[in-house]
């Protein structure tokens, strides 16, 4: 696996330490511009703070995926092919450097917004946000929280590059590419997309495991697409029962993707 993870490195890095050196850079010059006041910068520096790290994780995420399908699926899957490693440790090293690569961009796009929002917002505002925070969340244990926060973002980047990882290689699989290279893929995408709103409903309301956070009504934050309104007016979280599901659905698309892949290549 190492011998996998070090050739990705030395075809990926120049350009991705590249993307994320700009994003600093221009995320940088955006905030001086805003400290020292200079007027041509002023709207430069909210282009920046704001649209920038979305462009940088966009970028990244897309040009790993379409790594993963050209030098699996690809013309340049011969390169890969040919390493003496099996067709397991390959999808793995895969999937661990797509995953490694879109933690260190989320990493850099969430501290650009928050230099962002600390510099550009005023002194009783960000006093205000942090108190409506705490007042939301105070009741959880701070490692809880924690917690909390770390699955729903390590479940969201999981279910994106699987989603796409897993579809890709299933639409290489002799079952869907007989009906053509690309109509096999696509198929395979709309179909872990349907089956994957199916478990993610099974989960929310089938799975009576919940966690219950009283918020109140009128705080307006970007989590709240992760949470139900209740006729209470309450707010909880979303269930458990939503995380028990959707591991389970990762663990099919990995089991699944390992055999289409080890097969593949053991093909080639």
């Amino acid at each position: 696996m190492l011998k996998i993870l070090k050739h990705e490195w030395l075809e990926t890095w120049r350009l991705l330490l590249g993307a994320v050196g700009a994003t600093v850079a221009i995320v940088a010059v955006g905030v001086l511009g805003h400290w020292v006041q200079v007027p041509a910068l002023s709207g430069f520096f909210y282009l920046a703070g704001i649209f920038v790290p979305v462009i940088l994780v966009t970028a990244v995420f897309a040009y790993l995926i379409w790594r993963y399908y050209t030098t699996m699926f690809g013309r340049r899957g011969y390169l890969t092919h040919v390493l003496p490693v099996s067709g397991a440790r390959i999808y793995w090293a895969k999937i661990l450097y797509i995953t490694a690569w879109m933690l260190v961009v989320l990493g850099v796009a969430i501290a650009s917004w928050l230099v962002f929002f600390r510099v550009s917002l005023s002194q009783d505002m960000w006093a205000s946000l942090k108190q409506e925070f705490i007042a939301s969340f105070g009741s959880l244990h701070k490692g809880v929280l924690i917690g909390i926060i770390v699955v729903a973002v390590l479940m969201s980047f999981g279910q994106s590059i699987l989603y796409w990882t897993t579809g890709l290689t299933l639409g290489n699989a002799p079952q869907l590419s007989r009906f053509g290279h690309y109509a096999g893929m696509v198929i395979s995408l709309v179909a872990l997309y349907v089956i994957g709103q199916v478990v993610a409903v099974v989960g929310l309301f089938a799975v009576p495991v919940s966690l219950r956070i009283e918020v109140p009504i009128g705080l307006e934050f970007g989590y709240r697409f992760l949470q139900f309104v209740n006729e209470r007016g309450a707010v909880p979280l979303v269930p458990f029962g939503f995380i028990v599901t959707e591991l389970l659905f990762y663990a099919v698309m990995i089991a699944v993707s390992l055999r289409v892949a080890t097969r593949h290549i053991s093909l080639r």
